[in-house]
């Protein structure tokens, strides 16, 4: 499966929507960028991936670990 997506919004509308985007809308997922040069986005992520490995082994799934 080729998921393929564009960084730029002009693209993006000249060749409409893509097979991530799809996926996006069937699954009723949204998309969340982070803005460009704002580091503190990606920490946040870091953080989280931080704690789920430091936490994870606590819990008998992930589903809980995430409820927790």
């Amino acid at each position: 499966m080729d998921l393929s997506f564009y960084g730029v919004e002009a693209d993006e509308m000249e060749k409409g929507i893509v097979e991530f985007e799809e996926i996006l809308i069937k699954e009723k997922i949204t998309l969340k960028v982070g803005r460009v040069d704002h580091p503190q986005t990606n920490g946040k992520v870091e953080k989280f991936f931080d704690i789920f490995e430091k936490k994870v082994r606590f819990f008998n799934s992930v589903y809980e670990l995430m409820n927790w």
